[in-house]
């Protein structure tokens, strides 16, 4: 049996693969495709029991191999620079930690740093390092865990503890900045561009020194223009930075940056990259993963309408767009799995969009009903909100075979303080359920607690059954954009039940979008913006986004 890394070594020479090779080769090449994680389900080794675990164990059975997209990417090394993108849930944070145990296994003495924007996930992305990387080991081989000191997982900034950025700082001798520190210097939104800016000035029209022989990104979107020169300037030659791209996680960005504007011009004013390559026979430099693993269709269908704001009334001012957002390009739609069952995308123009059935896997709609997949409440206060929501979690560790680590509790609001959770984790502690904020490396507590995490510690994170708590804020008007942002984030955190909550008036219109979604069959029904319109909405964000820079929030 011969392990991933032989395979990349031997073809990287050029070597004749004669029929017993070949043997082999499709041999190594399978235990990628079954080597898929079980995604936290079968928890630390807990023997569950009961409906939902059923459920969760079947998928289990269903996801464990790669599909075809997903296997290419995780095998293919183009020479240069590689762009990976799909849909949260597509799979990118595990492809990335199978090319760096691949590489670190055919290139022990390589320089491989994978790094990432939301600090809750180094402990996922060196448990997957690790399980991969010792699958690459021939079996007869005394298994050993991987070099650290080689493969480095670093958060993309560091500051005074390591990170992409401060390694970087500290190579060109700028001395790094800390998070307070950026923040003063250019204001919180610039802070980390203009951290990274400044390092680039040091560099000035030189190329340093390399610092790595390959560096892996996740969460690409996340992150300024200036960290990927920043990073290429000192990545070795053929300049193999790979980025996973979370194709409209935000729903904000409608556009991908080009490589051109992302790695930045030469001494000479040409871009260092003009372009990606899609060659016949040749690793492919722009990977798309079109399935979606993590999301049944009807909560991304839910999801959606909540953050363009499909079904909005335009909540206190009548006189507000409904529409928050909207993907202007057609092809945007198809790259996140609509298709138009009827009408047209043009301005002005009805249309009605639903997912494509060839974006999401089989196993969803066999083993999962919409009204137990999606479920929608609203409370008189947030107290009656919060008993309810301990009383649920209490049946799905008693009754539903699931362990805390397997549920998430998340706030909708873009503004949370833990201290806002307060009445959450009473509630919790009235039944003996601890709670656990997630928040630095540590997604989840002790065994036992149920994590709860704002919205931006939430990202990069997943469990089977979410609670998307305080959802009455995605009502606001004020701010709009990032709360309904916030609202989509949180609601694509689910790998199979998603429930929201929320208190007030404001849920009430939350209510009432849902509803419609539900009532449409969830089918996405709305009349395409026309150019004034887009244009009085994004009129209405830049106020709000002046606003938050001048330090004003509005609640």
């Amino acid at each position: 049996m011969i392990g991933l890394s032989d395979v990349v070594s031997y073809i990287a020479v050029g070597a004749r693969i004669d029929r017993n090779t070949l043997k082999r080769v499709h041999a190594a090449v399978q235990r990628l495709g079954n080597a898929r994680p079980a995604p936290a389900i079968q928890s630390r080794g807990e023997l569950l029991a009961g409906p939902r675990a059923e459920v969760l164990a079947q998928i289990d059975r269903e996801i464990v191999s790669l599909d075809r997209w997903q296997t290419r990417a995780a095998l293919e090394f183009p020479a240069g620079p590689q762009r990976i993108r799909g849909l949260a849930g597509s799979g990118k944070t595990v492809i990335l930690a199978h090319k760096a145990a691949i590489l670190h296994a055919s290139q022990p003495q390589a320089r491989i740093a994978l790094t990432y924007h939301v600090r809750t996930l180094y402990d996922t992305f060196r448990e997957l390092v690790t399980r991969f990387y010792l699958e690459q080991q021939p079996v007869k081989v005394r298994p050993r865990d991987p070099d650290w000191t080689k493969l480095q997982i670093l958060p993309c900034w560091g500051g005074r503890e390591p990170g992409i950025y401060a390694e970087v700082a500290r190579h060109v001798g700028v001395s790094p900045l800390t998070v307070i520190e950026a923040n003063n210097r250019f204001g919180k939104p610039q802070a980390f561009a203009g951290a990274c800016e400044e390092v680039l000035g040091a560099m000035g029209r030189e190329e340093p020194p390399p610092l790595f022989d390959v560096v892996l990104i996740d969460e690409a979107q996340d992150l300024p223009r200036a960290f990927f020169e920043m990073v290429y300037r000192v990545t070795a030659p053929p300049k193999r930075v790979v980025w996973a791209y979370d194709d409209l996680q935000n729903l904000t960005s409608n556009e991908t940056v080009s490589p051109a504007i992302l790695f930045g011009a030469d001494a000479v004013g040409q871009p260092r990259v003009p372009q990606l390559l899609r060659e016949e026979g040749m690793a492919d430099s722009d990977v798309v993963l079109p399935v979606c693993y993590r999301n049944t269709s009807w909560a991304l269908t839910v999801a959606h309408s909540l953050g363009l704001g499909v079904y909005r009334r335009g909540g206190v001012s009548t006189r507000a767009p409904r529409l928050v957002q909207f993907y202007v390009d057609p092809e945007i739609w198809d790259e996140i799995g609509y298709i138009v069952e009827a009408g047209q995308l043009l301005p002005g123009c009805p249309v009605t969009l639903v997912r494509d059935p060839e974006r999401s896997p089989t196993y969803f709609s066999r083993l999962l009903t919409p009204a137990d997949a999606v479920q929608c409440h609203r409370f008189d206060d947030v107290e009656a909100e919060a008993a309810w929501v301990a009383e649920q979690i209490e049946g799905n560790l008693a009754h539903d075979g699931l362990v805390a680590r397997q549920i998430l509790i998340v706030s909708a609001d873009p503004y949370f303080r833990i201290e806002t959770a307060i009445p959450f984790i009473k509630a919790l502690q009235q039944r003996n359920i601890e709670a656990h904020e997630a928040r630095g490396n540590a997604v989840h507590g002790p065994d036992g607690a149920v994590s709860i995490a704002i919205v931006n510690r939430a990202k990069g994170n997943e469990a089977p059954m979410v609670y998307v708590v305080q959802s009455e804020h995605a009502a606001t008007e004020r701010n709009v954009l990032k709360r309904r942002n916030a609202m989509f984030t949180a609601i694509t955190r689910s790998r199979a039940w998603i429930r929201i909550t929320g208190s007030g008036d404001g849920m009430r219109i939350i209510e009432q979008e849902v509803a419609e979604v539900v009532s449409s069959d969830y089918r996405l029904r709305l009349t395409v913006p026309t150019k004034a319109e887009l244009e009085r909405m994004e009129r209405q964000h830049r106020r709000d986004r002046m606003q938050r820079q001048r330090g004003v929030r509005k609640d």
